[in-house]
């Protein structure tokens, strides 16, 4: 061939080296992950004992990272309704761990968060800690205004809002379970239709690992051990003598918020009444001890939680 050009061949293609220079450099864009952790209202357990149970679970999870990967951007996104101010302040302290807090006032506020910036940020670890029934995330139970995840809603989320190694946590009641038990258990696991569950519709639509129980979640020692009960109320009784309206520290390891108009002095583990905790809400000072664990109810079912994967 003529010329000081110089030319390969590669296959049936020849290039030449002018065309090598010209040619620019492509790089395929890597997005950047997303933690979320999402928080329901208390509007069920209205009450001292019960009040900041989920808020005390997605506070454990999210300064201890227990189980969450890093990601490049964290958000903590709680139903902002029932909570007080200083209720609200606990989410607050988050922020110094680098989470980003966004108030859900709607289901649809819920998809938004779930599809914002997916093209930037892929979500990589999601977790849930609210009421659930079968079908439905509720993360507004027992009022008027829906906020879930359900089936009605979930084809709103993009389908490719995760990364191919993305997961869902889900600590509301019965994800895991297709069929109402109507409190008479299951014969069997597959009497539970977990292939009719709202994890594995959601394993298939985001095409992500779903983690979830079949059981009911049990928040029962989030806050306080039972152990703990007699001591927690006897102490702030005494100390509402003199700090009435107060955020009162009940050592060594809680606090009581005051939340006017809260009741019930019921604690429906001890089956007993505890006297001066109206009008506050329970708060373990580093969050909850522990992650929720699983419920005895509905039988027939495995306790611990499963693996829903694409189907």
């Amino acid at each position: 061939m003529g010329g000081n050009q110089q030319w390969s061949r590669l296959g049936s293609s020849t290039t030449s080296s002018v065309d090598n220079k010209q040619r620019k450099t492509v790089k395929a864009k890597v997005p950047k992950r997303e933690n979320i952790v999402f928080v329901g209202s208390e509007m069920s357990y209205n009450d001292f004992w019960w009040k900041m149970m989920f808020v005390a679970a997605a506070c454990r999870l999210a300064s201890t990272g227990q189980g969450l990967r890093p990601a490049h951007r964290k958000t903590l996104a709680y139903v902002d309704n029932g909570y007080t101010h200083s209720e609200k302040l606990t989410l607050e302290a988050l922020r110094t761990l680098g989470f980003d807090l966004v108030a859900l006032h709607s289901s649809a506020d819920v998809v938004k968060c779930l599809n914002r910036e997916r093209d930037d940020f892929k979500l990589q670890d999601v977790a849930f800690f609210s009421h659930g029934v079968v079908g439905q995330i509720c993360l507004n139970y027992a009022h008027s205004v829906e906020v879930n995840v359900d089936e009605d809603n979930l084809s709103s989320i993009r389908s490719d809002a995760f990364a191919s190694d993305g997961r869902i946590f889900s600590y509301a009641c019965r994800t895991g379970t297709g069929k109402e038990d109507y409190k008479l258990g299951f014969k069997s696991k597959a009497d539970a239709m977990p292939e009719n569950s709202l994890a594995q519709k959601m394993a298939d639509h985001l095409k992500v690992e779903v983690h979830a129980y079949m059981r009911r979640t049990l928040y029962r020692s989030v806050i306080r051990a039972e152990a703990e009960a007699e001591g927690i109320s006897t102490t702030l009784k005494e100390q509402r003598k003199d700090h009435e309206g107060e955020i009162i520290d009940i050592p060594p390891s809680h606090q009581a918020l005051p939340h006017p108009g809260l009741s019930v002095s019921w604690n429906p583990i001890s089956r007993r009444f505890y006297e001066g905790v109206h009008d506050y809400a329970l708060w373990r000072k580093r969050g909850g001890a522990c992650l929720p664990d699983v419920h005895e109810t509905p039988a027939g079912v495995p306790p611990e939680m499963l693996v829903y994967r694409p189907q």
